[in-house]
């Protein structure tokens, strides 16, 4: 089991280092155990509050509540990659998920979940983790929830990250006419808190979100909050 404990490539963290920075005051340095259901991981205070204001400050001007929005896409350098950073950001999650699910978990259990078995080969090197697109989903008067769904019928390797009020996610829950490759089980609902990031296979696994629990934002949510919002979550995807 210690061979699965490698670094990813030092050349391919180097790189990303600089954006990092870019994109917060300070790296980011907590190091909470994630909570771990049969098909996700969830990164309890991912980001601090000052990290969340700072983010918030940077896709406020898009959200609008109830619509979905575009960050950034593709490979840098190319039109729609827009915001280095943030796809920096998604990367630095995705390689922390890794390391403390390979911390976790037995290799028969990585092996059985393709996102663990996916998040493996980020953590050994084999295939670094590349954001490729960054979303986000207003949720507002008019969108207090998110059925129950998969995004794709193929995987959709996805680093979700809460800002704003808290809401209940759940993964797992049958759709009702899944396509060939849906993974479901029994649901597990989590409870996500500003801050917080989930990372699952968003393209096989149903999952849905709702309900929100109004007010339960940090301060500066209250204080800071696009007009009309009541939560934002940032979707990191390879």
């Amino acid at each position: 089991f210690k061979q699965w404990r490698r670094s990813a490539p030092a050349n391919h963290l180097a790189r990303r280092a600089e954006a990092t920075r870019r994109t917060m005051e300070r790296p980011l340095e907590l190091e909470p155990k994630p909570e771990l259901s049969a098909e996700a991981a969830v990164l309890r205070g991912a980001l601090s509050e000052r990290e969340q204001k700072q983010l918030l400050s940077q896709v406020e001007s898009r959200c609008v509540a109830g619509k979905d929005f575009h960050v950034s896409s593709g490979a840098a350098g190319t039109a729609q990659h827009t915001s280095e950073p943030l796809h920096a950001l998604g990367e630095e999650l995705f390689n922390r998920v890794a390391n403390e699910v390979v911390g976790q978990l037995t290799p028969a259990q990585i092996e059985s979940e393709p996102a663990f078995h996916r998040i493996w080969r980020a953590h050994t090197g084999e295939e670094p983790a590349v954001v490729h697109s960054v979303t986000g989903v207003v949720y507002g008067s008019r969108k207090l929830d998110l059925h129950n769904h998969t995004d794709l019928d193929r995987p959709l390797y996805t680093m979700s990250l809460a800002l704003g009020d808290a809401c209940d996610f759940t993964v797992g829950c049958k759709t009702v006419r899944p396509h060939k490759n849906e993974r479901s089980g029994k649901p597990v609902t989590l409870r996500m808190e500003s801050g917080d990031a989930m990372f699952f296979d968003g393209g096989s696994v149903p999952h849905a979100v709702g309900p929100l629990h109004p007010g339960s934002g940090p301060g500066f949510w209250q204080k800071a909050k696009p007009p009309g919002v009541t939560r934002i979550g940032l979707l990191f995807r390879e």
